[in-house]
């Protein structure tokens, strides 16, 4: 399932590790910026159709309700997706 890389690289303490790899990991990383995005989507969506209900009810609970519960998750996809990334010295 998992194969070694051909090139070893040093520790920090000098000594070589071989390092791990997925055969699949460029499609496994594609299903799961297909579901981040999908989520991302459906939150959208939700929200419009809040938004719209407030409109002509003139009640925006349901925006505020939506958003409490979706923006968390709004928020972890996006710092994951979004955020610099770190490079190990």
């Amino acid at each position: 399932m998992y194969k070694t890389t051909t090139k070893p690289t040093p520790n920090r303490d000098g000594r070589e590790t071989e390092h791990l790899s997925s055969p699949n990991k460029s499609v496994e990383d594609r299903y799961r910026g297909l579901i981040a995005l999908f989520l991302l989507i459906a939150v959208a969506t939700f929200l419009a159709a809040c938004g719209a209900y407030g409109l002509f009810t003139g009640d925006f609970a349901s925006v505020r309700n939506t958003w409490m519960i979706a923006g968390p998750f709004v928020g972890m996809i996006s710092t994951h997706y979004f955020s610099a990334k770190q490079v190990n010295a």
